[in-house]
């Protein structure tokens, strides 16, 4: 059964993620929110977006999704939905009610020869979407937009610029948008180009190693007015279902403040002891060494006192 993905308090929309709505003190993201979702690949951001965008669908009631693909092409993202156990057949009626709309912003990005497509015509393209919808009805409408990055490959240096004009001109018209933001592959850092200064929330996605075998973690790194869980958490895939679990610790960062300050502690108190243990190591082979030059010399003096004695008893004996 799906997990609804109801309105809570009025004001905030459940992520569709139970285990993730309980992070964000149980009631989801907040209406008019852009929700950043940053990660290297293969570490389930589209996966979970596809949940989302699932959910939000399966809810009904005036709710529609407008799904910009610059990475990969449209049918590449509907398989994924379908893959996390929508029908294919009620998912295809929504695209032909234009309740589910792909924008197949890599067509531009192939066919123009581009290195990245312009944030300019992504804009204009989700501004004529929403106008047309809301002219239809008065529609609860999901942007999302995978991957973000691609807007910006070719200058990173104007990303920050670039999304503070598209979040401006379309965020007032629309209910909730997510967008997924690619990270450097050697160091996990830059997780957006800019663009996570200008998102409400931020999901970061890691990988880690778990008895040799590679997992992903992910973390909410922020979340505008409202209180959330800060650890950095498992998450798997399970039933179709992103799922959040156990804390984690992922290439030797902590989790938090508290975490990070009783490892230091810890730390100095291992390396007290373990410099302890090399003291009394030390002593203990100095006086080893000490006990056997003292034998040493205990036996030079004994030999020394046996000639002696022979000595004297050959004087005794001559005289």
């Amino acid at each position: 059964m799906n997990f609804k993905m109801e309105k809570i308090e009025g004001k905030y929309y459940s992520t569709g993620i139970p285990t993730l709505d309980n992070l964000l003190s149980k009631k989801g993201f907040h209406k008019g929110y852009w929700i950043g979702f940053a990660g290297k690949p293969a570490t389930t951001k589209s996966l979970c977006v596809s949940k989302m965008v699932g959910e939000w669908l399966m809810e009904g009631g005036g709710r529609c999704v407008i799904f910009i693909t610059s990475e990969h092409e449209p049918s590449y993202a509907l398989s994924q939905i379908i893959e996390l156990g929508y029908d294919e057949k009620i998912l295809k009626k929504l695209m032909k009610n234009k309740q589910l709309i792909f924008i197949n912003q890599f067509n531009e990005l192939v066919n123009n020869k581009r290195v990245s497509p312009r944030i300019e015509t992504l804009t204009e393209t989700i501004k004529e979407k929403v106008n047309l919808m809301k002219r239809v009805e008065d529609y609860e409408i999901m942007v999302v937009i995978d991957s973000l990055s691609a807007y910006w490959s070719g200058k990173p240096a104007v990303a920050q610029a670039k999304y503070a004009q598209l979040t401006r001109d379309v965020k007032q018209d629309i209910a909730i948008a997510l967008v997924t933001f690619q990270v450097s592959i050697g160091t996990g850092q830059s997780y957006g180009w800019g663009g996570e200064h200008g998102v409400d929330g931020l999901l970061k996605f890691r990988k880690f190693i778990e008895n040799g075998e590679e997992k992903v973690a992910v973390q909410i790194a922020k979340m505008r007015v409202q209180d959330h869980d800060r650890f950095m958490r498992k998450i798997e895939i399970i039933n179709n279902m992103p799922t959040i679990s156990d804390k984690i610790y992922v290439e030797g960062r902590f989790q938090n403040y508290d975490d990070m300050m009783e490892s230091l502690k810890f730390k100095h108190h291992r390396e007290t002891q373990d410099r302890r243990n090399e003291i009394m190591e030390e002593t203990l082979k100095h006086v080893k060494k000490q006990e056997v030059q003292r034998a040493k010399e205990m036996q030079n003096i004994t030999e020394i006192l046996e000639k002696l004695t022979s000595i004297l008893e050959r004087i005794t004996k001559s005289n």
